[in-house]
């Protein structure tokens, strides 16, 4: 009777154990525990971005890749050629990856992975640099830039930032602000740091599903950036200086009337002498 007993006690404490070590140890869920982009803007507007993004790969979410999406900005009246992405390079855990890049749907896909097309299992520090080119939208009097920090991920965010560096620091003139959330429902809830380089700004909660760090700003123009002639040519030229073509179209005017003999001036005077003479009379 007393073996039986100490059977039932010796079982008791085993079932025990077991409860204990797994309510101790709960599976823990994929996530981002943070992502932190760095973006250094040219003179030219080119944007040389760095991300490093903490990922937990606990159950697999993220086996066939770290996939990093990004919007591809279509050519509109203020945006003169499609935006671009360029000198893409990875590393995994320090570990130099070579990503794959695909598009669809005005998104470009850029694959991130081990060298056997795979990420295991565990946590995972991914690093990733490109080159973002005509992201700006530009107008007669200013040009603004709403850019997706962080993206759109299936998993939370932990902890996002973003550091912006200017070519020549934040200008009073310039509007900037960072909110989170999606395009229909957002906050702007980030914590605000200037720099001598820009600034930078921080979220202040976990970012769930779906939800995305982003910033915009407005500079005025086009006395901060210059549009690059090399690349764009006479576009360039045209959009730094918007008030080109009015001055040409009348220097233009000018030298049509010019070389057809016609002198403004002296088309002009003989009317201008009947005028004097009515006014004169009247006086």
């Amino acid at each position: 009777m007393k073996a039986k007993w100490r059977f039932q006690v010796a079982r008791l404490f085993a079932y025990s154990a077991l409860l204990c070590s797994g309510t101790a140890a709960p599976e823990t869920p994929d996530r981002i525990l943070s992502f932190d982009a760095q973006i250094t803007v040219d003179i030219h507007r080119s944007m040389y971005v760095e991300e490093r993004v903490e990922i937990v790969n606990h159950n697999g979410l993220f086996a066939n890749g770290f996939h990093r999406q990004l919007r591809i900005k279509p050519l509109s009246p203020q945006r003169l050629r499609q935006g671009s992405f360029q000198a893409i390079s990875a590393k995994v855990d320090g570990l130099t990856s070579d990503p794959r890049t695909s598009e669809a749907q005005n998104v470009l896909d850029i694959e991130i992975a081990a060298g056997d097309g795979t990420l295991p299992r565990g946590n995972h520090l991914i690093e990733l640099s490109y080159v973002a080119k005509h992201q700006f939208a530009i107008y007669d009097r200013f040009e603004d830039l709403e850019q997706d920090v962080s993206g759109e991920w299936p998993v939370s965010i932990e902890r996002a930032s973003v550091t912006l560096n200017l070519p020549q620091g934040l200008p009073n003139a310039a509007g900037i602000s960072a909110d989170t959330g999606t395009n229909s429902d957002f906050q702007f809830d980030c914590v605000r740091t200037n720099l001598a380089s820009g600034v930078r700004f921080e979220t202040t909660h976990p970012l769930p599903p779906g939800s995305r760090l982003s910033i915009s700003l407005r500079f005025p123009h086009p006395s901060y950036f210059t549009s690059d002639v090399g690349e764009q040519g006479y576009r360039a030229v045209l959009q730094n200086g918007p008030f080109l073509v009015p001055g040409a179209v009348s220097l233009v005017g000018l030298i049509v009337f010019f070389a057809a003999g016609i002198h403004p001036l002296e088309t002009c005077a003989p009317q201008c002498r009947r005028n004097r003479g009515r006014n004169r009379q009247r006086e």
